[in-house]
């Protein structure tokens, strides 16, 4: 990844579009020496994207499992440890 000042971007926004769009680069903005934004391909905003969505995704299966876990050791079924 490679690091760029807003003012920078602002004065060749077209050349780093570019380098993202066609060279598979990836640019980490900072203003007043402060991460603030990325500049990354839409490619690569969907993986973010899909991946945030597993997450979600799986959390929701992990309590689903632990309801179900916790249902059925309530009702004493075999193999479930009840304290």
């Amino acid at each position: 990844m490679e690091f760029v000042t807003n003012t920078e971007l602002r004065k060749t926004l077209g050349q780093h579009l570019s380098q993202v769009r066609f060279g598979g680069k990836r640019f980490l903005i900072y203003r007043h020496k402060t991460e603030v934004a990325a500049l990354v391909s839409v490619r690569d905003l969907d993986r973010l994207e899909e991946f945030d969505r597993k997450s979600v995704r799986q959390k929701e299966l992990e309590y689903l499992m632990r309801a179900d876990a916790w249902e059925r050791a309530k009702r004493g079924e075999p193999g479930m440890v009840r304290r």
